[in-house]
């Protein structure tokens, strides 16, 4: 199964990836990980795009992120679902608001995950 996950930031595309790649046991990957380094320092625009053709290779997946330039058609094509998490964007804003305060600022995942 392939899964792409896209919506606004603050909407929940991490939550999701993580609860739906560990109740079918299949590998995800947050674009953002891609996007930046551990240090939130920008990753080099081809490594990031090599980054994800890899792990398309892979037969089943769950991707989430909105990144237009980390080869967004072939997400969609290969999918066999794709979750748009259309909620109220101040809704996702004020989530995100939250997320800072409860996570010390800008902690993330900041490592690719494949499992």
């Amino acid at each position: 199964m392939k899964i792409t996950i896209l919506g606004h930031s603050g909407c929940g595309k991490s939550t999701l990836a993580r609860q739906l790649a560990g109740h079918h046991g299949i590998p995800f990957l947050h674009l953002d990980s891609v996007q930046f380094t551990a240090g939130w320092e920008y990753r080099d625009r081809d490594e990031a795009n090599q980054l994800v053709a890899d792990f398309l290779k892979n037969d089943s997946w769950v991707i989430e992120g909105n990144y237009m330039t980390f080869h967004m058609c072939a997400r969609l094509e290969q999918a066999d679902v794709v979750l748009f998490l259309d909620f109220n964007r101040f809704l996702c804003l004020y989530s995100s608001l939250l997320a800072g305060n409860t996570e010390t600022g800008m902690r993330r995942i900041s490592s690719l995950r494949t499992s």
